[in-house]
């Protein structure tokens, strides 16, 4: 693909009055002759082999042919000549950036030092910023684009996505009105712009927006909005109109559900929620979340039995309850090959072997594996376990995990100690809450359960509230589709 710097390029020089070498050069490149303006550019570079503007020239000439090695090459020799010379600047770091060098930053910042205004080059410093997931650079870099951003949806979408996620709102909601006012919008953009105006605690605002897509074959998430819309608006029968309209176009949703289970806890129609809970759970039976809502409206109905046993199934089929994000992150890449990923974090723990988030990570990872409890491998887990919460006491990921794991080999009373241990340091511990549930009703002491269940019950319910608030942020981020398919 031809370098758009190639305009800038002939505009400069244009302006600076073209030579008889460079006449001819010129109108080869605006023709998009390139092979001609290579053939002219032979002679003239061997007769002046320091110029900056030639060396650009074939630059251009080669990114046109889409040798763009040779190219990279020709920009480095006309800024070795010349190094503020700014076409050359400009087009060598944008080669760079297409390709995802990490030399396109400091190319980028050498462009706006002697451009400053330069709304491509801080658009390019923007996406930079992006891939690092530098919200707040990005926003800086996509603020002194000027006027030129407006020109650009995608960039302009980029920029109100980090409003959002800086909570910059009323910035974010002004970005995607100007979004939708354009005829070529993104028809996601609607929704993202409701999702800021419920953020906002505006849902009046949040209906008008979603008005057109609701009347003409909404989607799954512009039906839930607009449930939570009218649910802030103390208009429940209607909200829990669309969102039965949502489920029984997409069955298979689990957020919908949840959503439902939702209204029903507050609005104290436990059973209600229970059953449609139920529908979902006969829709997609592994649908983890969905055994634990219904758990805590089972506690809210003084079932406990049925309570505990949604609980369980719920961390049966969702063996990562206990690991922590950080956790998460370290072992991310490598989440389908357990082995790969146990030998990276003991090549680490070689150089720190009291690094106790490595120990944790460690124990984890062997948990995964599903070892026979007495084993060797199971007892590894253990102890790399235990060693963490020892080196560091206030990591409760780690005591959760130890108490999971006592609790497979039927050390029932050291989980009970180590779970309350968790619950003291965190009140709100679910997995905590959970183990220490199990372990006192194997030991037979239920006294507690009803009231342990009721702080699950309550932990669970906040968390809902703040994973909702999260979906919101990710559904600003990604599209709509991918959204109401649940990826």
């Amino acid at each position: 693909m031809l370098l758009l710097i190639v305009f800038s390029s002939l505009a400069i020089a244009a302006q600076s009055g073209s030579s008889d070498k460079t006449g001819a050069i010129v109108s080869a490149l605006r023709t998009r002759e390139f092979g001609e303006a290579l053939a002219l550019l032979g002679p003239a570079l061997r007769r002046s082999p320091n110029d900056a503007q030639l060396w650009t020239f074939e630059a251009l000439a080669y990114s046109g042919e889409g040798q763009k090695t040779e190219a990279l090459a020709s920009f480095q020799k006309a800024l070795k000549i010349s190094p503020e010379y700014l076409p050359a600047l400009e087009g060598a770091a944008q080669l760079e950036y297409e390709t995802g060098d990490s030399d396109a930053q400091a190319l980028l910042e050498r462009v706006v030092k002697v451009l400053p205004d330069d709304p491509t080059a801080h658009t390019m410093l923007a996406a930079l910023a992006l891939r690092r997931h530098d919200c707040a650079e990005a926003v800086t870099q996509f603020e002194q684009c000027g006027p030129r951003l407006e020109s650009e949806p995608s960039a302009m979408r980029r920029y109100g996505i980090c409003l959002a996620k800086l909570e910059r709102f009323d910035k974010a909601e002004t970005v995607f009105e100007r979004l939708t006012a354009q005829p070529d919008d993104d028809p996601h953009d609607l929704e993202r712009l409701a999702a800021i105006q419920l953020a906002l605690n505006q849902p009046a605002d949040a209906l008008h927006t979603l008005g057109p897509a609701l009347a003409n074959r909404p989607s799954a998430v512009a039906l839930a909005q607009a449930a939570e819309a009218y649910e802030d608006q103390k208009n429940t029968p209607q909200a829990v109109s669309l969102l039965h309209r949502a489920i029984v176009e997409n069955p298979r949703n689990a957020d919908l559900y949840l959503q439902f289970a939702d209204i029903s806890f507050v609005h104290q129609s436990f059973q209600v929620g229970v059953d449609m809970l139920t529908a979902g759970l006969n829709q997609s039976p592994k649908a983890a979340a969905l055994y634990v809502a219904r758990g805590v409206l089972y506690v809210q109905l003084a079932d406990y039995d049925h309570a505990e046993a949604d609980f369980e199934k719920a961390e049966t089929l969702d063996p990562q309850m206990t690991i922590s994000e950080a956790a998460r992150g370290m072992v991310a890449e490598q989440q389908n090959d357990l082995d790969k990923a146990l030998a990276v974090v003991e090549r680490q723990l070689q150089a720190k072997p009291d690094d106790a988030m490595l120990l944790f990570v460690e124990a984890d990872i062997l948990e995964q594996r599903n070892p026979e409890a007495g084993s060797a491998e199971f007892g590894r887990a253990v102890e790399a376990a235990r060693r963490a919460a020892e080196l560091q006491p206030d990591m409760t990921d780690a005591l959760d995990l130890l108490a999971k794991l006592d609790l497979q080999a039927d050390n029932n009373q050291r989980a009970i100690e180590e779970s309350r241990e968790a619950l003291r340091r965190n009140p709100d511990d679910q997995s905590a809450l959970y183990h220490l549930i199990v372990g006192l009703r194997r030991t037979g002491h239920k006294e507690e359960l009803p009231a342990l269940l009721q702080r699950l019950a309550v932990a669970r319910q906040n968390a809902t509230r703040e994973e909702a608030e999260h979906n919101r942020y990710k559904l600003i981020e990604e599209s709509g589709a991918d959204a109401a398919a649940g990826k």
